[in-house]
């Protein structure tokens, strides 16, 4: 008996540079972190997915874009006092603290509202509004010193005044943590997050985190800062993508084409699905529209007498709404080819109109070389990279295009007609979006 046949791995480089769409340095950050993804997650080997709510990105001014790299843990840059803090912690095993919200005196849980009619009674009304934050300040430390805690995560934000307050007593805290790294550590370490740091208890604490010295950055930035990298050691699927830029205004260009390209792959490796893109798709969907429209029209000439009257009754504009739906669709694709830049509206027309009608012999990568090439008839070589789309991407804008075009519609009709509140089932002719 013949072994079973083991699953064929998918080749994830050749998908994603057609999912590219133009960002290759992109797209080659985002491979690169679903692969530590994939190899510090054993049971994902032969279905590889992409995590990307455990992925963080980390910018770096003043560094050379060749800099772009991708490492496992969570890279933060710290000021000066917490790295001084952070260089006597490192390659100890940290017990960490997670706090969901800011780290303040004053911060509430969102929906909190105060009881109405109660009135805070104390002695101590003479203290100021420093003094209690001071106070506040010096309840928190005990209680951490008490706990042993050295890390603590915070999802939202902390004052200045705080951070060099627990740095002095060697007491790391970080600020801004995406609320799915916090989950992230929690699922790795045991740590609970919680809402105010009086709720913390050996309960809620999370144990196994390292910090380690990852760059000095003092002399590229304009502040003192230095990158340290925060992980829970093995099988932490926790990664972070370095953007580096010698141009300041660049890093949020590269910060998004880098999340386009991570949220594509994430699609195709969760769908195991792929349409072909630069338009393609668009044709084949105005080619079968047109053909059923043709079709629906044929069938109703076909008929005669009472079956035409009951065609026509029933479904009268079915034809003409399926014709409408593929120019929309032609309309569509030559407005996104005239705002590239590289088309005019007759040109790009007539590439549409020319690839419909040779659509019969079966649409080829023709149409997506002729979307890249532009106006020039330059030769293009027959060994160009296919274009593709992820298909739930797609399936979710083409249904909000939908119902944006039932609304309009059924707003027209209760204009035009109205609704009459005492016929039968007049509630159940409205259409809920």
């Amino acid at each position: 008996m013949p072994p079973p046949r083991e699953p064929k791995l998918l080749d994830i480089a050749h998908i994603a540079e057609g999912l590219s769409h133009g960002y290759i340095n992109a797209m080659n950050l985002a491979v690169e972190a679903s692969r530590i993804q994939s190899k510090n997650n054993q049971q994902d080997r032969n279905c590889p997915t992409f995590d990307i709510t455990k992925v963080v990105t980390c910018v770096l001014p003043g560094l050379p874009e060749e800099h772009s790299c991708v490492l496992p843990g969570c890279i933060v840059l710290l000021s000066e006092e917490q790295a001084s803090v952070a260089h006597h912690l490192k390659e100890q095993h940290l017990k960490v603290a997670l706090i969901n919200g800011d780290l303040s005196a004053t911060y509430r849980h969102l929906g909190y509202n105060r009881p109405a009619g109660v009135q805070c009674v104390s002695d101590q009304s003479h203290l100021s509004s420093s003094d209690k934050e001071e106070e506040w300040v010096e309840k928190v430390v005990t209680l951490l010193l008490n706990l042993e805690v050295n890390l603590i995560l915070v999802s939202g934000l902390v004052r200045e005044k705080v951070i060099q307050c627990f740095c002095r007593h060697h007491i790391l805290v970080v600020e801004k943590v995406k609320a799915s790294i916090l989950n992230a550590f929690g699922n790795t370490t045991g740590a609970v997050p919680v809402t105010y740091a009086s709720q913390l208890s050996q309960h809620c604490l999370g144990s196994g985190v390292k910090v380690v010295i990852w760059r000095d950055l003092s002399s590229h930035g304009r502040k003192p800062s230095t990158a340290v990298n925060i992980s829970t050691g093995v099988n932490s699927e926790l990664v972070t993508v370095i953007l580096s830029s010698c141009v300041r205004g660049k890093l949020q260009a590269l910060e998004d084409q880098f999340w386009a390209c991570a949220y594509r792959l994430h699609h195709v490796l969760k769908d195991r699905v792929l349409l072909p893109g630069a338009g393609v798709t668009e044709m084949l969907c105005v080619h079968h529209l047109r053909k059923q429209a043709e079709h629906h029209v044929k069938h109703q000439r076909e008929r005669n007498g009472d079956s035409v009257q009951q065609t026509k009754a029933a479904n009268p504009y079915r034809g003409v709404v399926l014709q409408l739906m593929a120019d929309a669709l032609i309309d569509y694709v030559s407005t996104v080819m005239v705002n590239s830049g590289r088309f005019s509206k007759v040109r790009a027309w007539t590439a549409v109109s020319r690839q419909l009608q040779d659509c019969n012999e079966g649409l080829s990568a023709k149409f997506s070389q002729l979307f890249l090439g532009g106006e020039q008839d330059s030769v293009v070589s027959s060994a160009a990279v296919k274009i593709y789309d992820n298909l739930s991407v797609k399936q979710e804008a083409w249904r909000k295009a939908i119902d944006l075009v039932f609304l309009v519609l059924q707003a027209d009709a209760e204009v035009i007609t109205g609704i009459d509140q005492k016929a039968d089932g007049a509630q159940g002719t409205l259409m809920l979006l």
